[in-house]
């Protein structure tokens, strides 16, 4: 006879893809709420529940769980299992060209490279490979170049997209040549 709250669902899930795949996304519940019902006042405190943990790995491919909702003692629970959706798709490897950019350089002053891109490479979930790819530059730094013993610098990359994984630069260090500029 009484009338119920509606809390929200929280899910408690430790999951993992295999080597080469990736969850790209959150994971999902079929339901938002529950329904709960008491003979005793409910706690106002109690505003959402949880999953029973669910720990999965060496996932493949996108998978549903049935998940039971963590019983409350003293409380009825509606719906108590709730069906979770975790996103699985595999990498693709991914190639980009990029152009060395140097860094405090003095206005006098050219810094050319030899290569002057480098090619990085990492891998993408499969839906955004044929995404138009984020705008990364690669550094090198003037203030370097007076410490540098082997006539190479060290070639650094600006911030990487989260969704880009296992990233390398080849070549990871350039020659390099400074100029001064010419009066014009």
């Amino acid at each position: 006879t009484s009338p119920g709250r509606r809390v929200a669902v929280k899910v408690n899930a430790d999951v993992r893809p295999a080597l080469g795949w990736t969850v790209f996304g959150p994971v999902t519940a079929n339901v938002d709420s529950v329904w709960l019902y008491s003979v005793d006042d409910l706690p106002h405190s109690l505003n959402s529940v949880e999953t029973v943990p669910i720990v999965r790995s060496g996932l493949k491919d996108t998978t549903k769980f049935d998940a039971r909702i963590e019983p409350i003692p003293g409380v009825r629970i509606i719906p108590d299992r709730i069906i979770l959706t975790v996103p699985v798709e595999p990498l693709i490897a991914r190639k980009q060209y990029v152009s060395v950019i140097g860094k405090n350089v003095p206005n006098d002053y050219t810094l050319i490279t030899f290569p002057s891109k480098v090619e990085v490479s990492y891998l993408v979930p499969m839906s955004e490979f044929n995404s138009e790819p984020y705008v990364l530059k690669a550094y090198v730094d003037y203030n370097e170049a007076r410490h540098a013993r082997n006539g190479k610098l060290k070639v650094t990359m600006s911030l990487m997209p989260e969704l880009y994984r296992n990233a390398s630069m080849t070549p990871d260090s350039v020659e390099y040549i400074i100029e001064p500029k010419r009066a014009q």
